[in-house]
């Protein structure tokens, strides 16, 4: 057969779901004519649904030698480094994708992906905001939007972006147990219990898992009715991380550190690299008063979002009761670092020096508060 007919073949077998028939058929396409971009590019599609990514590159860079113009292989590379963790390379190959395809939403919401995994939010909330321009009716965009500034700790727009996703969405569960949860931690326990109302609405699982559960209107009593929902979720859904993390949060607002602890290590058994799981545990053992013991959660957390301020005030305060001053105040300056304005960070380290009686470090700090206007 000839090369073309070896890559309709492939082209067959890959909308099949036959990813090593798809393989060989390409692989024979492009031994009889190495020049032909498609295949190779193809072959790297076969390849990365088997999650064989050096080779899928391979065939990516085989197609680009050929073809350097060619956006959907810049678009694939850059996806394909993104799932090997290689952040910089996919970005670099993403953005050379827009080059030469610059409205190309897929793209440039990839980008905005990685920029949030690498805790680059401002970046990430840039981008979204550009995909949405162009196309505002793009739920998981609104909704990664609406993540992104729950990551940044801004609720009220973590909330609106939420919103506006299940708006083009209404019955997803996902995006709306997330705005529940936005409420939480706005303390906004009665709107949080309208989000449960609607999911009990809108899906029969979740109102048959609720099982009549009544609550009353008081802070704590909430959480714990919100508490016995979420185990009734896990009763069917053991897998679901973010519904063992939510749990976890809400046994830490309700000052039970113990199952906080026990449900946020379950989350991170699950998935090892989010980021706030960490940082829950890290908080959770420090309300426990076990400040050695957050202190690996809370480096783990900045390891997986090492731009977050309040990850690095909270390190500077755990260190501060296990009497490592020097960290603390290390912690405290990369917290500056990032925001050289940040209130917290400024007192913390006030407090600090005042401590330890060190008066020109005091006064130079009183200075810089003074200079950036902060109190």
């Amino acid at each position: 057969m000839s090369y073309i007919n070896w890559y309709n073949k492939g082209i067959g077998y890959f909308k099949k779901e036959k990813y090593d028939l798809a393989i060989s058929s390409l692989r024979k396409s492009v031994n009889i004519n190495p020049k032909f971009k498609n295949s190779w590019f193809a072959l790297g599609n076969a390849y990365g649904q088997k999650g064989i990514y050096v080779k899928e590159i391979e065939a990516y860079m085989h197609a680009l030698d050929l073809d350097p113009t060619y956006s959907e292989a810049w678009c694939s590379l850059g996806i394909a480094y993104k799932e090997k963790k290689e952040f910089n390379k996919a970005q670099e190959s993403l953005e050379k994708s827009l080059q030469f395809d610059p409205m190309n939403t897929n793209t440039i919401y990839t980008i905005a992906n990685i920029c949030a995994e690498k805790g680059d939010y401002d970046h990430a909330i840039n981008l979204y905001k550009e995909v949405l321009e162009i196309d505002p009716n793009d739920k998981d965009v609104w909704f990664n939007l609406g993540i992104t500034y729950r990551k940044k700790g801004l609720y009220d727009k973590t909330i609106e972006a939420l919103q506006k996703s299940l708006q083009l969405e209404s019955n997803d569960i996902t995006t709306a147990l997330m705005l529940e949860n936005a409420f939480i931690l706005k303390n906004e326990y009665d709107n949080a219990l309208n989000e449960f109302n609607k999911i009990l609405e809108s899906n029969q699982k979740y109102n048959s898992i609720w099982n009549g559960i009544k609550y009353q209107n008081n802070n704590k009593v909430i959480i714990e009715k919100i508490i016995e929902f979420y185990k009734k979720i896990l009763e069917v859904e053991s897998y679901n991380f973010e519904i063992w993390h939510k749990l976890g949060v809400c046994y830490r607002l309700n000052t039970k550190y113990e199952e906080a602890i026990k449900a946020l290590k379950r989350a991170i058994e699950l998935n090892s690299e989010d980021s706030d799981i960490w940082y829950n545990l890290g908080i959770a053992y420090g309300q426990k008063e076990a400040f050695s013991e957050a202190v690996n959660p809370i480096e783990r957390a900045l390891q997986l979002n090492p731009k977050n301020i309040d990850i690095w005030n909270n390190l500077g305060n755990v260190y501060g009761y296990i009497g490592e001053h020097d960290k603390e105040i290390d912690a405290y300056e990369h917290a500056l670092m990032i925001n050289t304005k940040n209130k917290i960070s400024w007192l913390n380290l006030l407090m600090v020096y005042m401590r330890k009686g060190n008066e020109s470090k005091v006064s130079e700090i009183l200075d810089a508060i003074n200079r950036f206007n902060i109190l």
